[in-house]
């Protein structure tokens, strides 16, 4: 019987602590404070994308992506234009600069018939020859300055497209964005 009573007590006692602490632990003298909202964070690889802005940065959607990727590549189209313009130039710049030249050595001769006496019908005609063939190359540089002009004026016009398309796609596509590898991966295998 003592084995039983011993036994009766200690349950009890295992009672009351027990249910003390029930008791105890619904009634709190502390607010209530909120709980934080944890942010879930998803892998590239589950398939769970975010797109829009997080954490200051704007992740791209596919579209947009895609989109972005198209720009880029008519940026090497512009780019490679506006390289080969460059070329054609510079070899213009080399013809107007032999063209000058041969002018020059033209007004040189001319200004050394003048010494000589033009009453001589030989010298008359040497000096007129040079005239006409000093007037031929300065109308020949003159065609060849407008056009010259004419290719600097569409360089011109050519980076400030490329510029100004540069300056959107950073906008758009570069300063502050973000993307998902797997995005990439998919558009490039698409084109």
């Amino acid at each position: 019987m003592q084995r039983l009573y011993k036994q009766s007590i200690a349950l009890v006692l295992c009672l009351i602590t027990g249910g003390g602490l029930v008791f105890l632990s619904g009634c709190s003298t502390q607010p209530e404070q909120p709980v934080a909202e944890e942010k879930v964070e998803y892998s590239t690889f589950s398939g769970l994308r975010e797109y829009g802005t997080h954490n200051g940065y704007e992740v791209l959607t596919p579209e947009k992506l895609q989109s972005c990727m198209e720009m880029q590549a008519s940026f090497e189209q512009q780019k490679n234009a506006i390289k080969d313009l460059q070329a054609s130039i510079a070899l213009q710049r080399e013809q107007v600069i032999e063209q000058n030249q041969e002018i020059a050595q033209i007004k040189q001769e001319i200004d050394k018939e003048q010494t000589r006496s033009l009453v001589e019908k030989a010298n008359y005609e040497q000096h007129n020859a040079l005239l006409e063939q000093y007037n031929q190359k300065v109308t020949a540089l003159q065609e060849k300055l407008v056009g010259y002009n004419n290719m600097l004026e569409k360089y011109n016009q050519m980076s400030l497209s490329y510029n100004a398309g540069v300056t959107s796609f950073n906008e758009e596509c570069a300063i502050d964005k973000r993307i998902y590898p797997l995005d990439l991966k998919e558009i490039s295998v698409r084109h």
